[in-house]
């Protein structure tokens, strides 16, 4: 197990995707949270966050050379525990998100297309001319 790699990127996609929520709640404004619908707030919020966890993965995955799927699933993890943490200690009191159901099969799609992508990029070899 690679520690101080999943260490790495455990606190760098829970800043990235801290700073990607914050900034649609910025572009998009917490008033309007309570209006949207269900495909709006996937769109809004998950999508941006997926696409930008999913390419640290990628990156995470490619640099692994055994045990990817258990690095990145623990990645996650700590990146979700900590966000859970943090969010607990602002609010106060135990908060686990109400979306709970959405998030964990968005992040397992994550790992999967990282997973992938990260075996088909460390597969490419440059070769020198």
């Amino acid at each position: 197990m690679n520690w101080s790699s999943i260490i790495k990127f455990s606190l760098l996609h829970f800043v990235v995707a801290t700073l990607v929520s914050t900034l649609m709640s910025l572009l998009i404004g917490t008033d309007n949270l309570a209006h949207q619908t269900g495909r709006d707030f996937l769109i809004y919020f998950n999508l941006p966050t997926f696409i930008v966890g999913t390419i640290i993965l990628t990156f995470f995955a490619k640099a692994q050379n055994s045990r990817v799927l258990l690095h990145l699933i623990i990645t996650v993890a700590i990146s979700s525990v900590l966000a859970a943490i943090i969010v607990s200690a602002l609010m106060g009191t135990v908060y686990i998100s109400p979306t709970w159901f959405i998030d964990l099969p968005i992040s397992a799609i994550s790992i999967s297309v990282a997973l992938f992508f990260g075996r088909y990029f460390r597969g490419i070899k440059k070769v020198a001319t």
